[in-house]
């Protein structure tokens, strides 16, 4: 049996790979539909489910449209050792169909 956070995405299989690469955790079960990533056999876990009907979320936020429902923070000990790329955060991105918003810019 596992339990944790479940995440609902467009892509559950290749946001569950991306997430146990970032963490450094395995993908200990992956079925059509869902993956789920743990850090050992006795978790924590993050389930990853596929949801088809989903909608992508909208930021900065805008009447009408899904906001984004969570997010995670990582604390990261030496952010000049910690290679994280802009690849990385386009990934998510693409990976979450985060749709952002045009904001008009007033002086």
């Amino acid at each position: 049996m596992w339990w944790g956070t479940a995440i609902e995405a467009p892509g559950s299989s290749g946001l569950a790979k991306f997430y146990a690469e970032l963490l450094g955790w395995h993908i200990g079960h992956e079925e059509l539909g869902t993956a789920i990533v743990a850090v050992s056999p006795q978790g924590p876990f993050l389930v990853f489910q596929q949801a088809d009907a989903y909608g992508a979320p909208v930021w900065p936020p805008a009447e009408g449209e899904q906001r984004p429902m969570m997010h995670f923070d990582f604390q990261v000990g030496d952010p000049d050792a910690a290679n994280f790329p802009l690849q990385t955060l386009q990934q998510v991105r693409d990976l979450l169909c985060v749709r952002r918003r045009r904001t008009s810019r007033r002086p």
